[in-house]
């Protein structure tokens, strides 16, 4: 079971022409053993909460989380922003793991 919180600090993708200034409209795919789900499309944040749950049925020990986040765009095409994989025996036996994972 994952629960994503939140992003901070992430990277410009569509500046604006007119004010120099800019956003991304960041969006989680979440994997596991090949096994995808995407998060909510967060509009214009750098620092985007999403406070979402996401499950899986896992019974391989070796598998891997993966998270990679995007900047949504339906015209062009998504744009990576990053992306950070954490081995799930590094998480414990079914105990609770917080913390910050720095997107690569």
């Amino acid at each position: 079971h994952v629960y994503l919180a939140r992003a901070r600090d992430l990277e410009i993708m569509d500046k604006s022409v007119l004010t120099g200034k800019g956003s991304s409209d960041p969006v989680a795919t979440l994997d596991v053993a090949g096994e995808k789900k995407k998060s909510a499309i967060k509009k214009k944040a750098l620092n985007p909460v999403w406070t979402e749950s996401f499950s899986w049925a896992v019974e391989d020990e070796a598998a891997i989380f993966e998270l990679t986040v995007e900047d949504h765009d339906p015209l062009s095409g998504n744009d990576f922003m990053g992306r950070c994989a954490v081995p799930l025996k590094t998480l414990g036996n079914r105990k609770i793991h917080r913390g910050w994972h720095r997107l690569i």
